[in-house]
């Protein structure tokens, strides 16, 4: 506590001096939630009593407050936050006309009494130069900003629902869709791309910047650290090209990824209201390793490569404090064996789903309240081409938003400040074969968020 005051007797201080060259700002954030589960255990034939934790919004938040101070000079600003979730942070980032960038580092206390350099506290570090008025991108990132590049329809990209995944633990939407090959968040690559009108392309090399010791491993030794990558498998196999184009009222993106033949295409078509979207993505080979133990020995018999493709599409209509959708997919992947989360061979099995998801929100209190609600149909088979085992997964989830400012009507958690989130998911199973997967789920959450 002591160190935080010392920093926060630096800001002031510097505050007195710079206060006519810049401008000062105060944020903070609380945010308080519980969740009801109404049926921990859906596979005990008993009335087991209903649970109760405190939670947040995204599963990967906690009960948490936030305070920050920021100092904005022309293109520069600097903030210090403090957040009960994660410590100190001091964040700096720089806007110029042609570049920009930004040094986000955690633990800002920790290095005050430790100087000595430490990768893991750099949350963020990475910069971007322009060249001919734009037209050129030149992105080095060790630590990169949450972006993706490249993309349009995501209804087709693999991840997101899927009837196997845990309902309970789901994020805030577990009805959102995945990502493409080149999302990125805290992951280190070279990017470059070009904008020529509507057409953009480019390509995205990863792991040029593995993180080390602060210093080259030795004098004279230029290469070699202990987390050196190994140049054509870590950089040169893992490039991914991209494609992207928009003009009114289409947009296309693309890409391909070379280490396991992975595609990527998504397309999108604007009219009014109405928005139709497809895309598709696969992996659809690999480089064939085998994955051996420390003697040597293979553990896996078969190709340790799984191979996913997904289709999707879907039609969206937003209108004036009302909207409907309805998103449809298909997804097949190959069966695997995992060793603590990796995968170490294939099974002669592999699923197939078929996903029909419709929503549709309303504006109850335009200023103020909106209504949303998710639903969600999986057909589910694992198969060989002989035996098979099949299984259909229904989810449901309302939700009401509160916005306490008034400022506008949304559910998203990133859409209001300051209010009141209620959300209640209900799924459950009807499978004819024993699939081993928690499937049900009966909670209501409750959020409670400020923000100034």
């Amino acid at each position: 506590m002591k160190k935080i005051l010392v920093v926060l007797l630096i800001l002031a201080v510097a505050g007195g001096v710079f206060a006519q060259q810049g401008e000062w700002s105060l944020s903070g954030m609380l945010e308080i939630g519980t969740r009801v589960d109404f049926d921990p255990q859906p596979d005990v034939d008993q009335n087991d009593p209903a649970l109760v934790d405190g939670i947040a919004f995204n599963e990967y938040d906690g009960i948490q407050g936030k305070l920050a101070i920021g100092y904005n000079r022309d293109s520069i600003n600097v903030g210090l936050a403090y957040s009960t979730m994660g410590g100190t942070t001091i964040d700096t980032t720089f806007d110029g006309e042609n570049f920009k960038g930004q040094l986000k580092v955690n633990g800002l206390t920790e290095l005050i009494a430790n100087s000595s350099y430490n990768s893991t506290n750099l949350d963020r570090l990475w910069g971007e130069f322009k060249f001919i008025d734009g037209m050129i991108t030149l992105v080095p990132a060790f630590n990169s900003p949450d972006t993706e590049y490249w993309v349009s329809d995501k209804t087709g990209t693999l991840g997101g629902a899927n009837a196997r995944q845990d309902w309970k633990t789901a994020g805030g939407n577990p009805f959102g869709n995945g990502d493409t090959f080149t999302k990125v968040n805290h992951k280190n690559y070279l990017l470059a791309g070009a904008e020529i009108g509507a057409l953009g392309f480019g390509i995205k090399i990863p792991d040029l910047f593995t993180p080390d010791n602060g210093a080259w491993a030795s004098y004279g030794t230029k290469t070699g650290n202990a987390s050196s990558g190994k140049f054509i498998d870590s950089s040169i196999r893992q490039i991914i090209f991209g494609v992207s184009f928009e003009q009114s009222p289409f947009e296309f993106a693309a890409q391909f990824y070379i280490e396991k033949y992975g595609i990527y295409f998504g397309g999108k078509f604007f009219a009014g209201p109405i928005t139709v979207g497809l895309s598709f993505m696969g992996e659809l080979d690999g480089d064939g390793k085998k994955y051996t133990d420390a003697a040597g020995n293979v553990i896996a018999a078969n190709d340790a490569d799984p191979k996913f493709i997904k289709i999707g599409g879907g039609v969206d209509y937003d209108g004036s404090g009302f909207g409907a959708g309805l998103k449809v997919f298909y997804s097949r992947d190959d069966d695997v064996i995992r060793v603590a989360n990796v995968i170490t061979g294939k099974t002669n099995y592999y699923w197939s789903e078929i996903g029909v998801e419709p929503y549709f929100f309303y504006d109850a209190i335009p200023s103020h309240l909106q209504f949303r609600l998710d639903a969600g149909m999986f057909f589910l088979t694992k198969t060989d081409g002989n035996d098979s085992a099949k299984g259909t997964v229904w989810a449901l989830q309302p939700q009401l938003a509160w916005n306490f400012l008034g400022t506008g009507a949304a559910t998203g958690y990133y859409n209001i400040d300051t209010g009141i989130f209620f959300r209640y998911r209900l799924a459950g199973a009807d499978l004819r074969d024993d699939f081993n997967q928690n499937l049900s789920a009966n909670i209501l959450d409750v959020i409670f968020k400020w923000s100034f």
